[in-house]
Parts: C-alpha cells; sequence; structure tokens
C-alpha cells in the first residue's frame, strides 16, 4: 500500500478537482469496455418511491452530466450552500438524480425485482485528506475507475 511520499513522488497528491469534473481513464475506457456499453440503472430523483420505474442509460450519459449539466451545476450549488447536514441530505434526496449498477426486472426499483450486479461503486465522501493514497492505491489496480 503506498504511503503519502509514494503519493507525492508520482505527483498524485494535487487530488482537489474541481466539482464540476470528472477524471476517468482516457477516453472513457476502461477494462470492462466502453462507458458507453456500460449499462446503469437511472432515476431522476433520489427520493423517488421505490418501486418507481426506471431507465437503463449508458454510464457515459451519467458522466457527462456530471461534467457538463448546468442544471446539475446549480442544484449542487444549492445543496453546498445549505448550513447543516441534514439540511444537504435533504436537499440532495431531492434535487439529485439517482443512478446505480443494479439492474431490476422490468426496470422497477424495488428489493424484490433485484436481478444483477456487475460493477460496484463506493461513495467515498470526506476523504479529501486521504484521497491522493486512495487515487495512487487504485491506479495498480487497472479494472478501477476513478471519479
Amino acid at each position: 500500500m503506498p504511503n503519502d511520499d509514494d503519493v507525492k513522488q508520482t505527483g498524485i497528491m494535487n487530488s482537489a478537482i474541481p466539482p464540476n469534473q470528472v477524471s476517468v481513464m482516457p477516453n472513457d475506457q476502461t477494462t470492462s469496455g466502453h462507458l458507453g456499453s456500460i449499462l446503469v440503472t437511472y432515476d431522476t430523483r433520489v427520493d423517488n418511491k421505490k418501486g418507481s420505474k426506471t431507465s437503463l442509460v449508458p454510464l457515459s450519459f451519467v458522466f457527462n452530466q456530471i461534467r457538463s449539466s448546468h442544471d446539475l451545476e446549480k442544484k449542487v450549488g444549492i445543496i453546498r450552500s445549505a448550513p447543516t447536514d441534514d439540511e444537504r441530505r435533504d436537499l440532495k434526496r431531492k434535487l439529485l438524480p439517482y443512478f446505480t449498477f443494479l439492474h431490476f426486472k422490468d426496470g422497477i426499483r424495488q428489493s424484490e425485482s433485484f436481478q444483477d450486479v456487475k460493477f460496484m461503486l463506493m461513495d467515498l465522501d470526506h476523504i479529501a485528506e486521504k484521497l491522493g493514497i486512495l487515487r495512487c492505491s487504485c491506479s495498480f489496480c487497472p479494472p478501477v475507475v476513478m471519479a
């Protein structure tokens, strides 16, 4: 496992990515194929009721939304300006779209309709001080796509 000095030597330590930028492998390519070939379950809001109908969209759609959606950028600004964690959490549920690598029968988002999963997503909030080390560690594992 790399330490802080290893990360500094690789130049990965400058991990301050602007909020509207996403870093992925060259040409949106993964060892599993192009991001357009990976389908994710997508819904317009996190707080849509369980059992609501979702859509399958290419992962590249999600990345493009994160990279270039002015509407999403405004919503993130509103969330970040909320004074408390509870308010930010509520705003995230109301304002942000939802995606997962889980696939559901007939697009119905509920446990009973679960079909399969081929990828895993890890949400690593509040790790800014260790992000450089994490990126360096993951760079040694080709299947990992960091965003």
